[in-house]
């Protein structure tokens, strides 16, 4: 699977989930913001993104270490 294809997948669902949870606003009148993060395992590769105010730290710990 390529990066670009992993790279528009994420692009996609964030478009769509921004779209569908506008139309849940708009018929409750909510004015609220919201943010998201989403980390993507495949195979050996972590594809990260997020949208709004959110941030991602991404670290590996040694082998045996538990948080």
């Amino acid at each position: 699977m390529s990066s670009s294809f992993v790279r528009k997948a994420l692009v996609s669902a964030f478009a769509k989930t921004d779209a569908d949870v506008q139309v849940i606003a708009r018929k409750n009148g909510w004015r609220d913001g919201s943010c998201a993060v989403v980390a993507l395992t495949v195979g050996d590769h972590v594809f990260i993104a997020n949208v709004g105010d959110s941030k991602v730290l991404c670290f590996v710990l040694p082998l045996g270490w538990a948080i």
